[in-house]
């Protein structure tokens, strides 16, 4: 089962000082993290796929075991991810005040991890080079792909 990540192109707001929200989220077989009952859950998308793509330049490149976390910035969610030669185990947690209220968990290969990480990265500056919303954070986010 893959792990692929989600934006919503639609959802994007840009506020003062360059700050861009929208949804972002991940969807494994016929679920989705977060899942969030609040309708319209935005979060600091460009700050998320950053910390996302420099969190799997770690995780790619370290095959030990090591628990790494992708996060969201807004929320008590994030995506505890080993990767065990090559397949990448996730365990997607919520938490309320610091106890952990759901938590699930699935595998997928690196490969196609990296292949949806990046898309929707690239899918993203694409959009928001559209808009001329190029900010210092959206050339840091460019790093990690070629648009």
């Amino acid at each position: 089962m893959g792990v692929i990540v989600n934006i919503n192109l639609s959802s994007l707001i840009k506020y003062q000082q360059d700050v861009i929200v929208g949804e972002v989220y991940f969807s494994y077989g016929n679920n989705v993290f977060p899942k969030i009952k609040k309708v319209n859950w935005i979060d600091y998308i460009v700050d998320v796929l950053i910390d996302w793509n420099q969190a799997f330049e770690k995780i790619k490149n370290n095959s030990d075991e090591t628990t790494f976390q992708l996060s969201f910035f807004d929320g008590p969610f994030k995506a505890d991810v080993v990767n065990k030669n090559g397949l990448l185990k996730f365990q997607f947690v919520q938490t309320k005040q610091g106890t952990i209220i759901s938590m699930t968990e699935c595998e997928c290969d690196l490969i196609e991890f990296e292949k949806s990480l990046k898309a929707a990265t690239k899918e993203l500056l694409i959009e928001l080079e559209k808009r001329n919303w190029i900010s210092k954070h959206t050339e840091e986010l460019s790093h990690y792909i070629t648009v």
